[in-house]
């Protein structure tokens, strides 16, 4: 399927776009209900600007939800305390201090780098944080952000973890 703005979601290798919107209106209600039970009132999208473009124009049960931030992914690149917008919403870094100001729920919604996201997620978001995964019972979003892809996207920079456990891009080190 392609969308005006040429985007296709990598799980259109796998399955039809019935069968995947339905596993995506499940894993939302999942979420809803999550962020209901907690009494959580904002959330913040994690992904790559394509994808989120994609889910918000294609999933009409998202645009129930209060989205009050998005998470830079990895085809953005934000130093800690810069923050842009995107279509009025604003776009933090993912180890911003102040992200509690924005949001109490986050969605990695990302159809290749899913997986890397939600551990980089689970070391920078605070205690608290519904931390809540779209694609994780599909098999979709399991590509590693260290290694070039199959279709010719653009490989995220190698990152090297020093012994303290910083993260440091391979530009950085050169």
């Amino acid at each position: 399927m392609r969308i005006a703005n040429e985007y296709t979601h990598a799980a259109h290798i796998f399955t039809n776009e019935e069968l995947l919107m339905a596993l995506v209106a499940e894993r939302l209600d999942r979420l809803g209900d999550r962020m209901v039970y907690r009494g959580h009132t904002r959330l913040a999208l994690y992904g790559s600007l394509d994808h989120i473009g994609w889910l918000t124009r294609t999933i009409e049960g998202l645009k129930s939800f209060p989205l009050t931030a998005i998470i830079a992914g990895p085809d953005q690149q934000l130093r800690t305390n810069d923050e842009q917008s995107h279509n009025g919403v604003p776009v933090i870094a993912i180890d911003n201090p102040r992200i509690t100001e924005y949001c109490d729920s986050v969605l990695i919604a990302d159809d290749r780098y899913e997986e890397d996201m939600h551990r980089k997620a689970m070391r920078w978001l605070p205690p608290g944080i519904i931390v809540h995964r779209l694609y994780e019972r599909l098999g979709i979003g399991r590509e590693s952000l260290l290694r070039a892809t199959i279709d010719g996207r653009p490989r995220a920079p190698r990152v090297i973890v020093k012994a303290n456990g910083d993260m440091i891009a391979e530009e950085a080190i050169a």
